[in-house]
């Protein structure tokens, strides 16, 4: 699943979101079915901590219990693609190694460590790592509801018809 860009904010933002952070779910439709549902989309509450309230794109607001969850993934933030920047700082080995054939193993072994370096960061940035919560493996639900857009639950004025996804 591709999470839209206006639920992905950078990390030094996801306090001044006015969205809840998006989620997947995967949803055991009928205990008597052994298949398996992903729902996708914000979450909008967590009540009592045992109900999930989502807003997904096509069946709107849902309200999911516990029970039928077997398990779920909070995206907090994107993780900044800085790993990218470590290459251009091999340049000036290449361009020393051009100007200088008959040193230019030397120059571009000593660009090499810079070029793991990066390949490493670019690997660990395609790792969901700090920026997830997963449930039931390392997070309960009650830590979830710091990243709805309702922290307390729902509230009671509530206009359910008027909640609406944020897609950028």
């Amino acid at each position: 699943m591709v999470v839209p860009a206006g639920y992905r904010p950078a990390p030094n933002k996801i306090d001044k979101s006015i969205t809840g952070s998006w989620v997947d779910v995967s949803v055991i439709p009928n205990p008597s079915i052994d298949s398996i549902t992903i729902l996708s989309g914000e979450l909008i509450a967590v009540e009592n901590n045992n109900t999930l309230h989502i807003l997904t794109a096509g069946e709107g607001l849902m309200s999911l219990s516990i029970n039928r969850i077997s398990a779920a993934k909070l995206y907090l933030f994107t993780n900044p693609n800085i790993s990218v920047l470590g290459f251009p700082g091999i340049i000036p080995n290449i361009i020393g190694a051009v100007s200088q054939p008959e040193n230019a193993g030397y120059l571009l072994l000593m660009g090499i460590p810079l070029v793991v370096t990066s390949l490493a960061f670019i690997i660990a940035d395609h790792q969901d790592g700090n920026s997830t919560l997963r449930y039931p493996e390392m997070s309960s639900i009650k830590e979830f509801s710091n990243y709805a857009r309702f922290p307390q639950g729902l509230p009671p004025d509530l206009q359910k018809e008027k909640l609406h996804l944020i897609i950028k």
